[in-house]
């Protein structure tokens, strides 16, 4: 028999059959768990939780369960802004990802794609024509020859910061590098490339001092009880959007998320070292996942984390626009592997299709895909060039009515019907 499941300590619902239900939230690890038949809709379920709010004197250390931090307005100081994905063969990497993936992939401003080693950008999900993401928790991508590089070490991922200077001092002071000094790329925007204390690099930017604050992507209410109505009077009423220099990102169809790049996963060898560099110097925030979820057992040394980077809704997925949270992930490796990514693929139907088409472009399967069909269900691919990410197929428990991933498409009145009963009301 089919039923709805709703946490009491986070709020967390999803309808199951009964024989599939956990005997704790797979989101928070708590074990209270209230039930309901499944009659018409998971949208009609009659029981609503109210979680609990996010505490302002929260120690930032603590990783035990919590609902995602406030981060300020206006700032998107350590936010991971693009996933970077390099390339041996660009003319192969355009098709393997277009074809596979479904991105949308256009030169790179300034760049003229004739030439060789060209800079890629791409969108892996629906965008506004300035080419920045339209809608959370999913990012965009640049592909970028690995001879670009000269550190060689061919940094994952770019994170925006407030001040570059500022950074580039404290990095050393916190026990991190500089593997390569400020430089300004072919787009005309200054880099630098960094490492952290697991050795994990990453590039650097800071934020336009220019920057449009009442940009598309930039218009959200940091309170997420006015998201529905934000999303009515904000995004979808803005005035004309900068257009991107080639051409408006393409119509990606409703109700498939395939291709979209959800996560990023990082990997550290001393977590107390490597949880005070990236909060003291990016007031990232981070909970350990439960044992459900894939994650430890409550309180374990070496946790594994799902870390936001930017402002989230209270289930840690994406509030805002273009940022990407990650996971983190423990390891005894004496080289710690390079950060992967998490891309969805499409839920109606076999992850064999997609890996056969990775396959049939030079891409690798690394194991087996899992018979299993559920949230924690993950397998790691390679693409022609050596990246390694991981696929994820969402179970058909989707609702589409979640923030991160309705509103796309939705009349008025239906956000408007959607927003008497989300968020709950005691938010």
């Amino acid at each position: 028999m089919r039923k709805i499941y709703t946490c009491f300590t986070c709020g967390t619902a999803y309808d199951l059959e009964e024989e599939l239900a956990p005997s704790v939230c797979p989101y928070c690890g708590k074990d209270i768990i209230f039930e309901e038949p499944f009659i018409t809709s998971f949208d009609d379920r009659r029981i609503h939780v109210d979680p609990i709010l996010p505490d302002p004197n929260w120690d930032k250390y603590d990783v035990s369960f919590h609902h995602a931090k406030a981060f300020p307005a206006h700032t998107r100081h350590g936010q991971i802004r693009r996933a970077v994905l390099s390339y041996t063969d660009a003319a192969l990497a355009k098709k393997y990802y277009e074809d596979v993936f479904g991105w949308d992939i256009v030169p790179a401003k300034n760049v003229d794609p004739n030439k060789p080693d060209p800079l890629y950008f791409a969108a892996t999900g629906d965008g506004f024509d300035n080419w920045e993401p339209m809608f959370p928790s999913f990012t965009y991508a640049y592909l970028k020859s690995e001879n670009s590089d000269p550190t060689g070490r061919n940094p994952k991922i770019l994170v925006e910061v407030d001040d570059l200077a500022d950074i580039l001092k404290k990095v050393p002071e916190n026990g991190g590098k500089m593997l390569r000094a400020p430089y300004e790329n072919v787009e005309g925007v200054t880099y630098a490339v960094l490492e952290d204390t697991e050795g994990n690099p990453f590039y650097v930017t800071e934020t336009p001092k220019d920057l449009d604050w009442n940009a598309p992507e930039n218009q959200v209410n940091f309170d997420v009880r006015e998201y529905p109505q934000m999303y009515r009077e904000g995004l979808k009423n803005q005035g004309k959007v900068p257009a991107y220099i080639g051409r408006a990102p393409k119509k990606f169809p409703e109700q498939d998320l395939h291709g979209r790049l959800r996560f990023g996963n990082m990997y550290y060898k001393d977590f107390r070292r490597w949880q005070k560099f990236w909060i003291d110097l990016f007031g990232w925030d981070m909970i350990e996942l439960p044992g459900s979820a894939g994650g430890k057992e409550e309180g374990a040394e070496n946790p594994t984390l799902i870390v936001a980077t930017g402002p989230s809704y209270y289930d840690y997925e994406g509030l805002v626009p273009g940022h990407m949270n990650i996971m983190a992930t423990h390891t005894d490796a004496e080289t710690v592997p390079d950060i992967e990514f998490v891309i969805e693929i499409r839920m109606t139907e076999s992850p064999k299709v997609t890996v056969d088409k990775i396959l049939a472009l030079g891409g690798k399967l690394i194991g087996e895909i899992p018979e299993a069909d559920n949230w924690a269900s993950m397998f790691p691919v390679a693409d022609p060039f050596g990246n390694v990410y991981k696929l994820w197929k969402c179970p058909d428990t989707r609702t589409w009515t979640d923030p991160e991933s309705g509103w796309k498409g939705m009349s008025e009145e239906h956000i408007d019907k959607l927003s008497l009963f989300w968020p709950p009301k005691s938010f």
